[in-house]
């Protein structure tokens, strides 16, 4: 069924129990096997509308989480990555610092000397 798969793919995506899709799956098809051998006709009916909208809604949540999900792993890797040139350009400009501070000391000294 799509929605099995739909949230074991959901569920595989946000590293939580493929069992436990599984599980969800098989409970939303046993409930819809319950309405259609219990129920008066237009009450099933009514009530397969109602899990055909359910499953349709989870299935655009579900794809919304994998997309979300996978934003979030490029923003948080573009995050690393600015990170890390931020880090290298502190450096260089410690650097540069720190060499224009020993000219200024080189220059202040042969102007005393000289």
């Amino acid at each position: 069924m799509r929605l099995k798969r739909a949230v074991r793919v959901s569920l595989a995506h946000t590293h939580a129990d493929q069992q436990s899709a599984a599980q969800f799956a098989h409970g939303i098809n046993c409930a819809l096997g319950r309405v259609k051998s219990r129920a008066p006709m237009a009450e099933r009916l009514h009530v397969e509308g109602e899990l055909k909208s359910l499953a349709d809604k989870l299935d655009r949540l579900l794809s919304a989480n994998a997309r979300l999900f996978e934003e979030n792993r490029n923003l948080r890797a573009a995050q690393e990555q600015l990170a890390q040139e931020r880090s290298a350009l502190l450096a260089k400009n410690e650097n540069a610092r720190s060499r224009v501070e020993a000219m200024i000391t080189r220059l202040k000294l042969l102007e005393q000397n000289g």
